[in-house]
């Protein structure tokens, strides 16, 4: 293996470990189609993949990706025995169809919280795959393993924990009449006086009634 791709694929394998929270040794998920390409290329897994990551490494399967090699036909003999070397971890798909495929799907999750590597060959999954955010994607190119670049998916999760850890809330900002109520104290309005008691008095009437009386005691 040349100098450059070791250094890349040990940088790809710290990066989710830092980001991620995976931890050696790491499971590597292995299907049926890159156990037939490594049996291809005549490549040993079992040493090849921790020296390639440059950390340690366990590979697994599962019974239903065993179950479509062997549904596959005697010209898979190869890979079949290749898959069964490996330990065989519960699916999760429950028996509801869909192959292997489907089953590695199930293992995964939303959120891939077991930190599996998955190893296939197979395009359409590795695109189903790239929409959950940390899971890495190992496959067999030129005989050779090449650990996939990060998805936007994962950089997308990195960017939001790093965030989290640096105590940066991500950008959700407000409408501005919402937050400036909320800071606002609003002050008690100043009552206006009842209309009514404010009416005049009528001291000329007072006046008019005194002045009559004072009148009618001098002509007595």
């Amino acid at each position: 293996m040349k100098v450059k791709r070791l250094k890349r694929s040990r940088k790809m394998s710290q990066f989710y470990i830092n980001t991620f929270g995976f931890k050696e040794p790491v499971r590597v998920l292995v299907d049926g189609t890159f156990c037939q390409a490594a049996l291809t290329t005549k490549m040993h897994l079992q040493e090849q993949v921790p020296a390639y990551l440059g950390i340690r490494a366990q590979l697994v399967t599962t019974k239903c990706c065993v179950d479509e090699i062997v549904a596959l036909g005697e010209d898979f003999r190869g890979a079949k025995l290749v898959a069964r070397r490996f330990e065989q971890h519960k699916c999760r798909c429950r028996g509801l169809g869909g192959g292997a495929e489907a089953c590695v799907l199930a293992l995964i999750g939303e959120k891939n919280r077991e930190h599996y590597i998955v190893a296939t060959q197979d395009s359409g999954l590795k695109d189903k795959l790239k929409l959950i955010p940390g899971v890495p994607v190992l496959s067999i190119k030129f005989g050779q393993l090449v650990l996939g670049k990060p998805s936007q998916a994962s950089l997308d999760k990195a960017a939001e924990l790093n965030r989290l850890k640096a105590g940066i809330m991500p950008p959700n900002p407000q409408p501005k009449e919402v937050a400036s109520d909320s800071l606002v104290v609003r002050k008690r309005k100043r009552k206006q006086p009842n209309p009514l008691s404010c009416k005049k008095k009528n001291t000329a009437g007072k006046s008019d009634s005194g002045a009559a009386k004072k009148k009618n005691k001098n002509r007595k």
